[in-house]
């Protein structure tokens, strides 16, 4: 089972990821963080009318090697960077990890 199932109350699916809160993204993250995977993104979602879209302004972590970087590294820019509207948050993981 992929750690992302054990999720499946939270947040909402749209294009085949599961998208949640920044809170719920966060404590998603200890988790992650917990089996030492990898992060290789963090994408954003926002409301444009009625319509929930991904914000171009995603993050970018498929050059970083270390889990705890890559972990670090979106914990930060979840709690400090998010973009004024940004409503939920996903993440593409190394499966691989």
């Amino acid at each position: 089972m992929k750690i992302v199932d054990q999720y499946q109350q939270l947040g909402i699916i749209k294009a085949g990821e599961r998208l949640f809160t920044p809170s719920d993204a966060l404590n998603f993250l200890r988790k992650i963080e917990q089996k030492g995977q990898s992060i290789l993104g963090v994408d954003l979602w926002c409301y444009m009318g009625e319509q929930l879209v991904e914000d171009p302004s995603s993050l970018d972590l498929s050059d970083i090697n270390d889990p705890h970087e890559s972990i670090t590294i979106s914990k930060r820019f979840i709690t400090y960077s998010l973009p004024q509207g940004t409503t939920f948050v996903s993440f593409v993981l190394d499966e691989e990890n």
